[in-house]
């Protein structure tokens, strides 16, 4: 079993990256499809500006977005960190605050009363909606970016009249109605264990709903299907008494005795809620959810434990079982069926799938990940992973063992569609985006595009056709 520590999340290709860079042209191997010109690829992850304050976990680093612009047949890559709070207030420090956030009374006496949601770092997801392109980090404020320029404009702190503390790192996108809705799990006691939120097509907040959950935890994911919030609770615990009373520094905590939940919604009022029980388990992502007559079917990544920490939360192991499940709940007979879609040899990470069909039935599920039990992701992702739900196979693409795969982006484009994911060679200790057909990834990139560096590790990242930004290119905040 390999197990990290402190250093593992400053070395190799989780190493930070020191610089900043505005549409640098990159070189290509192969052609660029036109289809993709005008459209820009994000991608966001922590990248850590100082020595870490104590200790350091990959969560951690500042957030730092990465953008590659489809224009005039090149590809022209620009990175930035993101101006939250914490960077502000460590920019003029020129040192470290901020202790990790698993032991939140670590840190400088400077910021220790600084409230969670001004701690976010906004390093693990963008999103682009209604006319706001959102850095995100679920336990913290959103961070408005300029789409062009990635300057950081202001953390959305109210929208519409209406205080906003922080919402989820997964907002679902309803292709129909426009709308985003958000499952937003709260660290502080004084607020409720959890909301649901949903921001109208133009951005404004049109609900908020207050949740009850069986216990306060973490919730990384959620799903939705046409009618239904899916709410998957697994007992990663936000435990303040261990904290305050016990003395015991880390703020999360694994208790698999407190068992572990599906939570299905409806999404107008009343918000009628049932809650199933099932076995104790953790996962970070879902694949996809979508109603089937009076059945619920929910595809995720499922673990045994919480893959990126362990009980004692002063080390991480990766080892852990990432099986693609399927959950089916029927809500006339309140019952479930748990299915295993692919073998327990095969590891998946951040699954994807074509956004168009969020909350609907859909054919594949796009992952990077490994094959081989007792393997490590996060130092061992060597493949990607197209699973077809028609047939339940999967299907493997090997980039060459001197690469680090990662998280694949679906990009919707009529005849063909395409497939985007950034990887990381070892031998040139450089990044490399892939450009693949979607219906023949097996066959390999039609491009790559070099980059002139490393870029770290990335968590997620999504594409965006130049269009939209038209109205927002003039400053509005």
């Amino acid at each position: 079993m390999i197990t990290l520590t402190y250093e593992s999340f400053l070395t190799d290709h989780l190493a930070p990256l020191h610089s900043e860079s505005d549409s640098l042209p990159l070189e290509v191997e192969g052609k660029i499809p036109s289809e993709l010109m005008e459209g820009i690829y994000y991608k966001i992850g922590p990248s850590q500006r100082f020595i870490p304050y104590g200790y350091h976990h990959l969560t951690d680093g500042d957030g730092m977005i990465h953008a590659f612009r489809f224009l005039q047949d090149k590809i022209f890559y620009s990175n930035r960190w993101i101006n939250t709070q914490c960077y502000e207030l460590e920019s003029r420090a020129k040192r470290s605050l901020f202790g990790s956030f698993l032991f939140p009374l670590e840190g400088d006496r400077s910021v220790r009363a600084i409230k969670p949601e001004k701690r976010s770092k906004a390093n693990t997801n963008v999103v682009y909606h209604g006319e706001r392109l959102l850095a995100l980090e679920e336990s913290g404020y959103p961070y408005v970016l300029d789409p062009i320029s990635l300057k950081t404009k202001q953390a959305l702190t109210s929208v519409n009249g209406r205080e906003l503390h922080n919402i989820t790192a997964h907002p679902k996108l309803d292709q129909d109605s426009g709308e985003l809705h958000c499952i937003n799990w709260h660290v502080l006691e004084s607020e409720p264990n959890c909301t649901y939120t949903v921001f109208s097509k133009n951005g404004d907040i049109k609900l908020v709903h207050s949740i009850n959950l069986p216990y306060r935890c973490v919730i990384h994911d959620f799903a939705i299907t046409k009618d239904y919030i899916i709410i998957p609770i697994f007992p990663l615990l936000v435990d303040f008494d261990c904290v305050l009373k016990k003395k015991e520094k880390s703020l999360l905590h694994w208790y698999s005795d407190k068992g572990a939940y599906i939570g299905i919604m409806k999404k107008d009022p009343p918000f009628e809620l049932t809650w199933f029980t099932i076995e104790p388990c953790y996962s970070l992502h879902t694949s996809n959810a979508y109603q089937r007559g009076h059945q619920i079917v929910l595809d995720l990544v499922l673990h045994n434990k919480p893959p990126v920490f362990n009980e004692m939360m002063n080390t991480t192991a990766l080892n852990e079982k990432a099986q693609l499940i399927r959950f089916v709940f029927d809500l006339e007979k309140n019952c479930i069926n748990k299915i295993a879609l692919d073998s327990d040899d095969v590891y998946y990470n951040f699954p994807r799938i074509d956004d168009r069909l969020i909350g609907k039935g859909y054919d594949k599920t796009y992952a990077c990940g490994i094959r081989g039990q007792h393997k490590n992701l996060l130092l061992e992702s060597d493949a990607l992973i197209s699973f077809c739900h028609k047939t339940n196979t999967s299907s493997f693409y090997y980039p060459g063992s001197h690469y680090f795969t990662s998280e694949i982006v679906f990009v919707a484009r009529g005849k063909d569609n395409y497939l985007l994911s950034l990887l990381y060679n070892k031998l040139t200790n450089k990044s490399e985006l892939f450009i693949f057909i979607a219906s023949t990834m097996l066959d390999g990139p039609i491009a790559i595009a070099k980059i002139l560096h490393r870029i770290p590790y990335t968590f997620h990242g999504n594409w965006y056709d130049e269009k939209n930004f038209t109205s927002i290119l003039i400053d509005k905040y």
